[in-house]
């Protein structure tokens, strides 16, 4: 695809977001698409306001989160330029159609995996004696952002509560307040974020992966709604231990392709 370029700042995001929307919509390649297709709903606006047909995607139940977004988001997506709202989930997909938008502008299209990401598997030994993990050892795996918000303080007191387990926490960036807590448990390995290729073999070593069995990133951050990782977990044949959370209902079923517990219980 050829690229245009928008005139904006790379920061603040604010200032970033602001100067695309006002911008793209005076570039020639704006004015000759026959759709704009945005995960950002200031350039959504804009872009029916200038007479351009719009295609969203995006993850976030924004009626939940942000209530006073409802008005304007049932304007822009009852509008007859706007063509649909992709949604990830199901359960983001409903939050609109209790806010009224109309069942054909709506869409549950979920995320998938790219095979290239996850090289052709090697064995659980190789895996761990390249990252110097114990062959011994009962291994239980999250990859993803290492911060508060993903709902990792619960796995830091599950690691607390099973002393005998070895949680090894791919993605971090930097020395936050997870960082800070699992410094004091010596069966907590914080891993720095990790390139594609490297990534797979920390999937490979695991006994286990995990999606943080909590409710917070969902209900009260609203950081992850059917995260990304669990369609890579899937595709790597691996045990996956998750929330019984309504958005990862909707892919996991306990006891068929994962282990569902209640959310925000320490064993």
């Amino acid at each position: 695809l050829a690229v245009a370029r928008a005139w904006a700042p790379l920061s603040p995001p604010w200032a970033r977001h602001l100067a695309c929307g006002l911008t793209i919509v005076w570039r020639s390649a704006f004015r000759r698409a026959d759709l704009v297709y945005t995960r950002n709903l200031w350039i959504a606006w804009m872009a029916i306001r200038f007479g351009q047909r719009v295609v969203f995607d995006h993850y976030r139940p924004w009626p939940d989160q942000i209530p006073p977004l409802r008005p304007f988001l049932y304007r822009l997506m009852c509008h007859r330029r706007f063509v649909v709202n992709i949604c990830h989930s199901d359960y983001t997909r409903q939050k609109y159609l209790e806010l009224g938008i109309p069942a054909d502008k709506l869409q549950c299209i979920r995320n998938g995996f790219e095979p290239e990401r996850l090289d052709a598997p090697i064995g659980r030994d190789a895996a761990r004696r390249t990252l110097d993990v114990p062959a011994d050892a009962q291994t239980v795996v999250y990859t993803g952002r290492v911060n508060h918000k993903k709902g990792l303080a619960v796995v830091i007191e599950a690691a607390r509560l099973l002393p005998d387990l070895l949680f090894i926490l791919v993605g971090s960036y930097g020395e936050g307040p997870i960082e800070a807590m699992a410094q004091a448990l010596p069966n907590v390995r914080v891993v720095p974020f990790q390139p594609p290729e490297i990534l797979g073999q920390y999937i490979h070593a695991a006994d286990v992966l995990l999606i943080p069995p909590s409710l917070q990133p969902l209900a009260r951050f609203g950081s992850t709604v059917l995260p990304l990782k669990l369609f890579f977990y899937m595709a790597s044949g691996r045990p996956i231990v998750a929330g019984n959370t309504p958005d990862v209902r909707e892919v996991l079923r306990d006891g068929e392709n994962a282990l569902l517990c209640q959310p925000d219980a320490p064993p």
